[in-house]
């Protein structure tokens, strides 16, 4: 359901940037989020298209670092907006539980049910 969501909307484009958030928040438009801070020097933003082209050329004058992703969408951007009252209508249609089975999170390995 969310991918089919995810679908009607307008494409849009991802950016990994080699920096610091501080920086980024400077120097981000308006027109785009952050969409992941990876480490303390990586961070990616999402938005439109023309926007991250646009964003990309000023990085590169700054020497700043940055790659664009292969994505269809600007994923965890204000663009994913219009499907978010949709898609928690649907999640809560569902009786969703909790899982029974044990892991271990990688950074302390404790184990969490």
């Amino acid at each position: 359901m969310r991918g089919k969501l995810v679908s009607e909307l307008p494409g849009g484009s991802m950016l990994s940037v080699r920096s610091n958030i501080e920086l980024i928040k400077n120097i981000i438009p308006e027109t785009l989020s952050i969409a992941a801070i990876n480490s303390d020097r990586l961070i990616v933003v999402s938005g439109p298209d023309k926007e991250i082209e646009s964003f990309s050329k000023v990085l590169d004058v700054e020497n700043i670092a940055n790659k664009l992703l292969l994505t269809s969408h600007a994923f965890h951007s204000t663009m994913m907006n219009p499907v978010l009252e949709i898609f928690e209508a649907e999640v809560k249609k569902n009786n969703i539980k909790c899982t029974s089975i044990t892991y271990s999170i990688h950074s302390n390995w404790r184990l969490v049910n």
